[in-house]
This record gives structure tokens, sequence and C-alpha cells, in this order.
């Protein structure tokens, strides 16, 4: 079914996995930058050993064998907003990913749909082509019988064979259509399983569509569309980066 094509394609397509690794490294850039604010400590040890120690009037002027250990804690106290706008242009990136993100599921879902129903309509194609030869070939029959009988002449006959090559080829180009319509959606789906199965749906018209017009369209487009998201994160990514910049000075 369509709603079966549609979960396996979010759940297997390539690209859709590639959006989600993108989405993670971007979640996972904020909580590093995230991390700026926080004290670090590190720490750091050696030791040496001496193979021998100087004395001077029997008294060892050091040991043998030193150690010494070193752990410090650094806080930034005052960075002129340079910690800040780096977490700002973080968390700015995360949402131009995750924009992205929706961006790629709703082409996914869309050419999901268009391949599922194209599998439908070639189906219908077949179906129909294969009718028409069944009655194309009962009517070819019948023609030579008629022939033999003397009733039609060798010419009628004629004209209904050309008749039947030429459904049966239209059949051969449905099944084909067929073949190359379903391994475009067993491509969107990336699942070997599904190359077993069978499409199921149908093609009728929706008849409770709500009535749209064209300004309130464009309208919801522009304050839905990823795309129209996307520029203006952009633009504040911008902003944010000046800031930066001025806070290098």
């Amino acid at each position: 079914t369509l709603k079966r094509c549609i979960e396996l394609a979010l759940k297997n397509n390539e690209m859709m996995s590639i959006a989600d690794k993108k989405l993670k490294s971007a979640r996972g850039m904020k909580q590093e930058a995230f991390g700026h604010f926080l004290p670090s400590i590190s720490g750091s040890g050696s030791y040496t050993k001496i193979s021998e120690v100087s004395s001077i009037m029997g008294f060892k002027m050091g040991e043998e064998n030193n150690y010494s250990t070193k752990l410090t804690l650094t806080q930034p106290i005052f960075t002129w907003g340079k910690i800040f706008q780096g977490y700002k242009l973080a968390g700015l990136n995360e949402k131009l990913t995750e924009e992205d993100y929706k961006k790629t599921k709703n082409e996914l879902i869309l050419n999901v749909k268009k391949a599922f129903y194209s599998v439908l309509l070639a189906q219908q194609y077949v179906a129909i082509s294969q009718e028409a030869v069944e009655v194309i070939e009962k009517h070819y029959k019948i023609t030579q019988a008629l022939y033999k009988e003397g009733r039609f002449s060798g010419y009628d006959v004629s004209r209904v064979k050309v008749q039947l090559v030429n459904i049966k080829t239209k059949l051969i180009t449905a099944k084909n259509a067929l073949t190359l319509a379903k391994k475009s959606l067993l491509n969107l789906l990336n699942y070997p399983l599904a190359e077993s199965w069978k499409i199921t749906g149908s093609l009728s018209m929706a008849t409770d569509s709500p009535f749209y017009q064209l300004e309130k369209l464009i309208q919801q487009a522009l304050e839905s569309r990823p795309e129209i998201k996307q520029a203006e994160i952009q633009e504040r990514i911008g902003k944010a980066m000046v800031k930066l910049a001025r806070a290098q000075n």
C-alpha cells in the first residue's frame, strides 16, 4: 500500500539516512559549542629517574626517583561574546539542518507517491491492453471462420490481423512501462524484499478536497516551505558571524 511504501522509504532510503546523520552531527556540534561555557580540566604527570645522584659531604643533592603531577582548571570569565556567538551559530546550524531534513523527507514522500501511482496507472494500462488483446483475438478467430465460409474477404482478415499485432505491441509496451515503474518505486524504497510484493491501491479521484485560492496557497508556502525557513536562518547565521568577527577585536 502507499502508506507501507512511505514507511519503508523513510526507514531505508539512503538520502534520508544521510539527512539523519547530518542532523545528528549538527546536534553534536551544538553540544560541543555549549561545552565552551563550562570549565575545562587538564592533568599531566612526569617521572624522572636519575642514575647517579650527586652528593656533597655525604649528603644527597636530590632523589633518584622524581615524580611531578599537575592539575589545571580553566573557566572562561569574559570573552567578549565569542563563546555565546559560537553557541548561537551552532544552534542556528542545527535549525538549518532540521529544515534540510524536512525538505528531504517531503521530497521523498512526494517522489514515493508519484512512483506508487505510476505503478497503479501502468497496471491499469496492462489490464486494458490485455483485455483488448483478448477481444481482438476472438474477433480474429470469428473473422477467419467467416472467411472460410466466404462471408469475409481476405482483406478483412488481414485488417483484423494487423489490429491484433498492433494491440499486442501496445501490451508489450505497457508491460515494459510497468516494469520500469516498479523499479523506480523499489529504488526509492531500498528494500529488496519488496520486489516480490504486489502493489495495491486505487486511482479514484478525491471528491472531498477543499477549494483553495491561489493567494492562500502562496502565503502558506511562504510560511511553511523549508527552503524559505532555511533562507531566513542563513540570514541570521550571517548576522551572528558578523558579531563573532567583531568580537575578535
